[in-house]
């Protein structure tokens, strides 16, 4: 798959805060490792047919770090309905 994301000064692809995000959101939503996060955007980016580069568990993990993730509450406590 080629990759559509614009390369650090090192060579790695560099992720806009906004994908890393999705994929902690992601990962936080299913119980995922790092690992099966990355998967589970692949798979996801695979099925809607679009070719974009997958950030990879390592760049996941060190940005976790640094990207702020929006603080949600649970409104209810019950099952949605």
């Amino acid at each position: 798959m080629e990759s559509f994301a614009p390369n650090h000064a090192r060579g790695q692809p560099l992720f806009s805060n906004m994908a890393i995000q999705t994929g902690l959101i992601l990962r936080t939503v299913f119980g995922l490792a790092l690992r099966q996060t990355e998967g589970l955007i692949g798979s996801i980016i695979h099925l809607l047919g679009i070719e974009l580069a997958v950030p990879d568990h390592s760049a996941l993990g060190r940005r976790a770090q640094t990207v702020t993730l929006p603080k949600w509450t649970r409104r209810h406590a019950g099952p949605m309905q």
